[in-house]
């Protein structure tokens, strides 16, 4: 699937869990506290799906769980996944640049990044250099 594409289904599914918080009489009531055993289900589901191998029953589990953290997205005012995405992007680049022992591989990786990933990734680096 091509990123614009995915980056579509995505934002199609954010306006479904729009719609269904605004108007869905069960969704509107919900709270952290009363997911939470729905969430914890859909986890344990996802692992014995992992256990099993399940590649199908992986997909759906995870497609569970992305419907679960669009509601808690929704309930604390659209500020989790500005979270998630600002702490895994930089994450995401240190641990990759951080399997990589050589210095000019590791220059040339963070220039192909747009600016406000490289920054901080250059820095990791640094600080794990020096």
């Amino acid at each position: 699937m091509s990123q614009e594409k995915l980056a579509k289904s995505f934002l199609d599914l954010v306006e479904i869990m729009d719609t269904l918080r605004e108007k869905c009489p069960w969704d509107k009531k919900q709270t952290i506290q009363s997911l939470r055993s729905n969430t914890i289900e859909e986890l344990y589901e996802l692992v014995d799906a992992i256990v099993e191998e399940d590649w199908q029953g992986i997909k759906e589990e995870l497609g569970d769980i992305l419907l679960h953290v669009l509601f808690y997205h929704k309930m604390e005012g659209a500020e989790i996944f500005k979270r998630i995405f600002a702490k895994n992007k930089a994450a995401t680049v240190f641990k990759f640049l951080s399997n990589t022992s050589n210095l000019l591989e590791d220059i040339q990786i963070m220039r192909s990044l747009p600016t406000r990933i490289f920054l901080p990734a250059a820095l990791a680096v640094l600080c794990r250099r020096s």
